[in-house]
């Protein structure tokens, strides 16, 4: 799924976790977001898949709500990442780094 077009990450963490390193490409929808502000909602939109993240190595909450809110939107085929970041990182998958433009922790 890494290599599919198709298939959106979203990235569950603070805006500064993010900006220290994060899925390539992923959008940002911070742990406290309450809905999924239009222009995240488009974004996805076109993935088939979309797969949420954060930190945590077995089970995340943050991951888990972000899931949640994304599936209430209507967005199909919504998963977790097992493992998360860490997991990520640690199978040599594309990472990068920086701030984030469109941050969204709430809307």
């Amino acid at each position: 799924m890494v290599d599919d077009p198709r298939v959106a990450f979203v990235d569950c963490r603070s805006a500064d976790e993010y900006a220290s390193g994060h899925v390539t490409g992923a959008t940002h929808i911070g742990p406290s977001a309450t809905a999924i502000a239009p222009l995240s909602r488009a974004v996805l939109a076109s993935a088939t898949t979309v797969i949420t993240y954060c930190d945590a190595a077995v089970q995340c909450d943050r991951s888990q709500h972000v899931a949640e809110l994304l599936r209430k939107s209507g967005l199909p085929d919504v998963r977790v990442l097992e493992g998360g970041m860490p997991a990520w990182l640690k199978s040599g998958y594309p990472a990068e780094s920086g701030t984030c433009a469109d941050c969204n922790d709430s809307k």
